[in-house]
């Protein structure tokens, strides 16, 4: 596992709803947006840039490589209120090294960060 994110938990402290579905955020951000909309996309164009030709405004190479390689494990949960507690819980038990807010500093996530400040320039 390389990435853990969820859709759709209440926000808090606001107690606010969120609308977003885990299809949109898979499909619409993640898979085929822009990194400007998605950090994990972000990750991976700043990680790939120089091997796939990766730049930002070009990035259908990026979104070809992720539908090849990569799969997506999605687990329902109903309890809008608790997911966020359980996304911070799955977190801290697998720590996904592409993964950044709230993680524990790393030498990857630290060259990550380097690579992502990189790329948006």
């Amino acid at each position: 596992m390389v990435y853990a994110g969820q859709a759709g938990a209440t926000r808090w402290p606001s107690g606010g709803r969120s609308r977003n579905t885990l299809y949109e955020r898979l499909v619409g951000m993640h898979l085929a947006g822009s990194a400007g909309f998605s950090t994990f996309r972000l990750s991976l164009a700043a990680v790939l840039a120089a091997s796939l030709g990766v730049r930002p405004g070009n990035e259908d190479a990026l979104s070809a490589w992720m539908e090849e390689h990569l799969r997506v494990v999605p687990v329902p949960v109903t309890d809008a209120d608790a997911l966020g507690a359980l996304e911070q819980e799955v977190l801290a038990l697998l720590d996904p090294p592409l993964n950044l807010s709230h993680m524990r500093g790393t030498v990857i996530r630290s060259q990550l960060t380097r690579l992502r400040s990189a790329w948006k320039q």
